[in-house]
């Protein structure tokens, strides 16, 4: 299959994506249901507003569609990201395009605010919705460094860690999503 067929199939895919997402009962509904309970206790549910911003550059764009949401975590403003997994197939590099995708919302925070640039909390939610039932890569990045957790500390602490939550709505029934 061609790059621009692949392309076109997950376009459809992506609209109704963002238009469902894009309901913000909707989206917190999912996030309600769907996020573990410690990172729930420290967001601000009612304080989730969309945003305008998109940071998938050209290369994501072939694998991910996002939705970001404001909310505040911990008392202060953060990111929700919805990512939409437009593979159909397992990929190892998926977690490394996470990364890049964080660090491109940590740029446009450094590029804004100059040298006293703090960086945004970004929770990354990556949704599955491809032909497979299972969808079994990675979702930490410290599980791709071969003896990782045998390294001393201080090198483990030098390496970036970079985790997403996945949620594989293939594993639900059509009935989970009826309001």
């Amino acid at each position: 299959m061609g790059e621009l067929e692949k392309n076109d199939i997950s376009k459809p895919h992506d609209g109704v994506f963002k238009e469902t997402f894009s309901n913000k009962e909707i989206a917190q509904d999912f996030i309600v249901n769907n996020l573990p309970e410690e990172v729930l206790e420290i967001i601000d549910i009612e304080s989730m507003k969309p945003s305008k911003d998109s940071f998938i550059n050209e290369e994501l764009k072939e694998t991910f569609s996002d939705l970001i949401y404001t909310v505040n975590i911990n008392g202060r403003q953060g990111y929700l990201s919805f990512l939409l997994e437009h593979k159909s197939y397992a990929d190892k590099r998926a977690i490394i395009q996470v990364a890049k995708y964080i660090l491109e919302i940590w740029m446009a925070n450094v590029v804004k605010e100059g040298a006293k640039a703090e960086l945004t909390v970004v929770f990354p939610i990556v949704v599955y919705h491809g032909s497979q039932k299972e969808w079994n890569y990675r979702t930490d990045v410290r599980d791709m460094i071969p003896g990782f957790y045998s390294l001393p500390s201080v090198i483990q602490e030098m390496l970036p860690v970079f985790r997403h939550e996945l949620i594989n709505i293939q594993k639900h029934e059509d009935q989970d999503f009826n309001k």
